[in-house]
């Protein structure tokens, strides 16, 4: 009788450790899953830059504008599909074709571009942790003030949504619109 009480413990033993080993595998994915989950984000930044001659006299105005897709997660983000947009209208990838709509716009305003990038890379492409795609960075000169407020307000029609997976594939959506 001893012999079978000891026998049902054990298998009672062997249960209830089987059962915590599997319940500490399913905890264990889930919190691997999370700690490489990535988190893009949008970032906008611009600014407006008095330029001077030695004598304090102001001589031209700058304008810069940023708009960036930010990895603040913890793992790499694969993005799967991203557009930029102008109001709701497709702008396209690359340089040229966000030249031709400042190029529409700027003449306007008394601007002119000094500085024009764009991310001209189709997707799929991958940001590593703590990096970022600059999606758009331009940086135009103006006659005054006025003039460089009015073409960022024009640069601030744009803007991003991106599509991503994690390592897992698990898809997220960003997008710098509200």
């Amino acid at each position: 009788m001893d012999a079978t009480w000891v026998s049902v413990a054990a298998v009672i033993i062997a249960l209830c450790t089987g059962l915590f080993t599997a319940w500490q595998v399913l905890v264990q994915r889930r919190h691997n899953r999370v700690s490489v989950r990535p988190l893009v984000l949008h970032q906008t930044e611009w600014g407006e830059l008095v330029v001077h001659q030695p004598d304090g006299r102001a001589v031209g105005f700058q304008g810069t504008y940023f708009l960036k897709l930010t990895n603040f997660g913890l793992g790499t983000a694969k993005i799967t599909g991203y557009r930029v947009r102008l109001d709701d209208v497709d702008v396209g990838l690359g340089t040229a074709n966000l030249r031709q709509q400042l190029q529409e716009i700027l003449p306007y305003h008394d601007a002119t571009i000094l500085r024009l990038k764009s991310w001209e890379t189709a997707a799929p492409f991958w940001i590593k942790q703590d990096g970022f795609v600059e999606v758009i960075d331009v940086v135009f000169q103006a006659s005054g003030q006025p003039q460089v407020q009015r073409v960022l307000e024009y640069l601030k029609r744009f803007h991003v949504s991106a599509e991503y997976e994690s390592f897992y594939g698990e898809k997220e959506r960003v997008s710098s619109r509200a």
